[in-house]
């Protein structure tokens, strides 16, 4: 228990193994093969094969000498006298006792095994979860990256091709942002990204998807919506960054930004209609920025 409590578990289960190899030599030994301590050799194979500080020849080697002192102690007992003569209805209920032992100690231990098993699965999900949480996520906003956005986007069109409604995607970045990025320093470029990013977080339903597209760029995906539906997503987007300011070591800085929308309402290339997205931003940055495109019927809409 000492040894426990100072995190020496190696030192500490060999010296319980020791101890219990030991006990049933000599319980055997002093009382005969009848009093039932060579029954406690058995568990101890349980414990080396599954605890970790046994390397892989001690897993081989150490079972086998297990089972050439079970066998010595066997013939031993049919020759030899015990040390200890032992009336035989008190032998035969120490030999039940240890019985009940043995079975008290493979349950206790199968129960342990059984916890250690779901603690060991339940860290394994939960370490692949984040896994798949960085490998899908924006290491500076937090946001959906550009291969998690495309499987989303997959998801909906699959959708879609099932009789699903239509969806609608946003592509948007910010206004002058390499000058923005150049006068105040990248740090500060980071802050407006992050800042962006949550604002546009905070302007979108519990069912949207936002994810940086790459850069000062971001892609939202809107589903169930019609074309009206995300102009008017995407216009208050617009105005909520339009009406607040980011203060940065000191500095109170306006972050506007240009939206292109495209409406996904027929099956179709994903690549297609992000590009429709991509070429209605280019309508809005050419208008005069801070402003709002939709892509209709193949030509840039208002």
């Amino acid at each position: 228990m000492f040894l426990n409590r100072a995190g020496r578990h190696d030192v500490g289960f060999f010296l319980g193994f020791i101890e219990i190899v030991a006990h049933a030599f000599l319980g055997v030994t002093v009382l005969g093969w009848h009093s039932g301590f060579h029954y406690y050799i058995l568990p101890t194979v349980l414990f080396i094969l599954v605890f970790p500080m046994w390397q892989d020849l001690s897993r081989l080697i150490a079972p086998i000498l297990l089972c050439a002192l079970y066998i010595a102690l066997n013939l031993y007992s049919r020759t030899a006298t015990p040390t200890v003569m032992v009336d035989p209805s008190a032998l035969n209920l120490l030999n039940a006792l240890n019985i009940i032992v043995l079975f008290i100690a493979l349950s206790s231990f199968a129960h342990k095994y059984r916890v250690a098993v779901r603690i060991a699965e339940r860290e394994l999900r939960e370490a692949n979860r984040e896994l798949d949480l960085l490998a899908g996520t924006d290491p500076l906003t937090g946001l959906l990256n550009r291969r998690h956005i495309l499987e989303r986007i997959e998801m909906e069109m699959s959708r879609l091709e099932r009789g699903g409604k239509p969806f609608v995607l946003v592509m948007c970045d910010v206004d002058d942002f390499k000058p923005f990025n150049d006068q105040y320093g990248h740090e500060c470029g980071d802050s407006a990204l992050v800042y962006v990013s949550n604002l546009m977080k905070d302007s979108l339903r519990k069912l949207d998807r936002l994810a940086r597209w790459g850069g000062d760029e971001f892609l939202i995906l809107l589903p169930e919506t019609d074309p009206e539906g995300g102009r008017v997503v995407a216009e208050r987007v617009r105005e909520a960054l339009e009406n607040m300011s980011l203060s940065h070591c000191g500095r109170q800085m306006s972050v506007k930004m240009s939206f292109g929308v495209s409406i996904c309402a027929r099956p179709g290339s994903i690549k297609d209609y992000i590009n429709e997205a991509d070429q209605a931003l280019y309508v809005a940055k050419r208008k005069g920025k801070n402003s709002v495109v939709l892509w209709r019927d193949g030509l840039p809409g208002t």
